[in-house]
């Protein structure tokens, strides 16, 4: 019933959702063979070492022989992504966000506005779990994810080289009054480029390790030497690197000139329940954003197709390269046509191809 009052109703404010673009698995590419239906996934791995050609001691000493490297194969199998909802006909008839409560509802419309408001939901939850699998091989080159009774669920170890995980010999001071962060990075810098054969291009700090880093006076003085706002500014390169990252300077140390990104997005770790940066808050990334590392995406096989009675609220899958995602859908109706069941997944791997253009330090001891 309604009293004697009156109201206006205003439009409703419904905040706008964007798939997070996350900072860390923006180092990893997506191409047309990033979709796939099989088993697994498989990837032909030569790497070069810079030999040099050595003179015979004459003409008629014939030719010198040397040994052609024939490379490996690696195989992975993918983790499997796959989230399902339950959506009530008595919610559909309840009055949605912005209607007219004097208005009869449309069961179907209403329902296919939330199923779709929940693939939104499940597409973020999946492209956070790329982003931890990011974060985890770009720490240590290994996977190991977790549910939320702290069971692993998914490991692999991609076997890096230790000498590309360090830690400082002396603590970076809070005050800047002792560590060296120029001769650190520099150090491991050598090794990404030695090992990776690409030039590092981009250190990407935890919120300790920032401020760490500003305090020291050597650095300090480099960034005051090229004119820090300069140094901020956004070039075209850095366009998509800087959604979810701040782009805080460029600094050349060493042999290398690097952009310098704060990133300080979370996720809910499912095991302590706590907010959770995807870096560390002590350590510092060294990453060549020339190295290849791919960006995978598997089927989820299924017997039949989706319900045909359900299918006008959902696509069967949504793949797309430049959005750089992929997923299996599915949807179905129970028999009394009262519950709406919608799942989705993909099976997603992170590979870090080029295995040793990138590294990890950690400032404090």
């Amino acid at each position: 019933m309604t009293d004697l009052g009156t109201a206006r109703m205003l439009d409703a404010y419904i905040e706008q959702r964007v798939s997070p673009r996350l900072f860390l698995s923006s180092f990893f590419r997506t191409t047309p063979k990033s979709f796939h239906n099989a088993e697994h996934v498989e990837v032909d791995l030569r790497r070069g070492e810079p030999y040099i050609a050595i003179p015979v001691p004459s003409v008629n000493s014939g030719a010198r022989k040397i040994e052609a490297n024939k490379g490996t194969n690696k195989a992975f199998v993918p983790p499997v992504y796959d989230l399902e909802t339950t959506i009530n006909a008595w919610s559909t008839g309840q009055r949605q966000l912005g209607q007219n409560p004097f208005d009869d509802p449309n069961f179907r419309e209403n329902a296919r506005t939330e199923a779709f408001q929940n693939l939104g939901i499940i597409e973020d939850m999946v492209r956070r779990g790329l982003e931890v699998q990011a974060s985890q091989i770009f720490t240590n080159g290994k996977l190991d994810l977790r549910d939320t009774s702290n069971n692993s669920i998914y490991t692999i170890d991609f076997l890096p080289k230790a000498s590309h995980f360090a830690t400082v010999t002396t603590d970076w001071a809070a005050d800047g009054s002792t560590g060296d962060p120029e001769a650190d990075i520099d150090s491991l810098a050598t090794v990404v480029r030695r090992d990776g054969k690409q030039d590092p291009t981009d250190l990407v700090f935890g919120a300790t390790a920032r401020q760490r880093f500003m305090k020291n006076a050597k650095i300090l003085a480099r960034f005051n030497n090229f004119g820090l706002q300069q140094q901020q500014q956004i070039q075209a390169g850095d366009i998509g690197l800087a959604e979810n990252a701040t782009l805080f300077g460029r600094i050349t140390l060493g042999a290398y000139q690097y952009r310098c990104w704060f990133y300080d997005d979370y996720y809910i770790d499912p095991v302590t329940g706590n907010p959770t940066r995807y870096v560390t808050d002590d350590h510092v990334m060294i990453i060549a954003q020339k190295g290849r590392r791919d960006k995978t995406f598997g089927a989820i096989p299924m017997f039949i197709p989706p319900d045909a009675r359900a299918m006008q609220f959902l696509p069967q899958r949504m793949s797309s390269a430049t959005g750089e995602f992929d997923l299996t859908t599915n949807i179905w109706v129970t028999p009394d046509g009262k519950h709406l069941t919608m799942s989705a997944g993909t099976r997603g791997l992170l590979i870090p191809t080029a295995m040793d253009t990138f590294g990890r330090l950690d400032v404090i001891q």
